[in-house]
């Protein structure tokens, strides 16, 4: 079992709002990770802001939960 990581500060406020946009849906952590192409525990970490976000999983992420980049980044504009 790997080392236990620290959120980065920077990514915490993401987290809590990819969170969000997956509880609004009724997903599961493993559901999410179906939709995005990771797995269960990626979607974990990302939520509690311990990994970043590709460019590419972003873009995912914006399509699957239906809502802008800058919606997940900065929390503003939450259609796309």
């Amino acid at each position: 079992m790997g080392a236990y990581r620290q959120p980065m500060p920077e990514m915490v406020p993401i987290g809590r709002r990819l969170r969000q946009l997956r509880k609004a849906r009724g997903w599961t952590l493993k559901v999410a990770g179906e939709q995005i192409g990771c797995s269960l525990q990626a979607v974990h970490r990302m939520e509690k802001g311990i990994i970043g976000l590709s460019m590419q999983t972003m873009l995912r992420l914006s399509e699957i939960y239906e809502v802008s980049c800058d919606h997940i980044l900065k929390g503003t504009d939450p259609c796309s």
